[in-house]
């Protein structure tokens, strides 16, 4: 079953952008797929909501590469299906853990993925258009592998942990916390915005004064 579930993951982060990008691997779409297959599709698009709301604005823009929600969800639901008995908030916690590490897996399947890119130019340029083919297709097992790698090792650490044992908050308390604390820390505790939480405040105390 592990297995399974594993292979089912790694299938659907190629929809990242490997095949149809077709927004398949954003919790949304996982939550939708894993439910249906596993018969449980109130609970996992629930988790799959949660999820979205958390990265719902994280876009890789530019440089800029953000968690990786679509894999972190993944994770999160694929967790759900197999453990189901556990609250939400756990699955909830490693597939923002996991999201965070594989931001940085993410870096090194980019670069591995421009560093297939050059050799298939190269062979391209040079009418070889075998080795070009094979280029351009070696990065489907490569983002296959990083997915099933990646939640297989979660399963295992969540089954080999008492978890159970833990006091977890309830799932719905943790998502509105969680958004509030990350745009809190994205939107004030910049030097430039500190200008705009002033006058926020400001004005909220002159509006203050003039309703008493």
């Amino acid at each position: 079953m592990i297995f399974a579930v594993s292979i089912l993951s790694g299938l659907l982060i190629l929809d990242k952008y490997a095949v149809g990008i077709f927004g398949l691997s954003q919790p949304l779409g996982s939550g939708l797929i894993f439910g249906f297959i596993f018969g449980d599709i109130s609970k996992s698009i629930t988790l799959g909501a949660y999820l979205q709301l958390l990265y719902l604005a994280t876009l890789p823009i530019g440089r800029h590469i953000p968690p990786d929600g679509e894999l972190g969800g993944i994770t999160g639901l694929a967790i759900h299906v197999l453990y189901p008995d556990l609250p939400l908030s756990i699955p909830l916690f490693f597939a923002i853990l996991t999201s965070l590490f594989s931001s940085y897996t993410d870096i090194l399947f980019r670069q591995f993925n421009n560093l297939l890119y050059r050799k298939g130019v190269a062979a391209a340029s040079q009418e070889r258009v075998g080795a070009a083919i094979r280029f351009h297709l070696l990065g489907l097992p490569v983002a296959f592998l990083r997915g099933f790698a990646t939640v297989l090792l979660m399963l295992i650490i969540v089954g080999q942990i008492n978890l159970n044992s833990i006091i977890w908050p309830d799932a719905v308390t943790v998502v509105p916390i969680a958004i509030g604390f990350a745009s809190g820390l994205i939107l004030f505790f910049k030097l430039r915005h500190i200008i705009y939480l002033l006058g926020g405040v400001m004005l909220g105390w002159i509006f203050q004064f003039l309703a008493g």
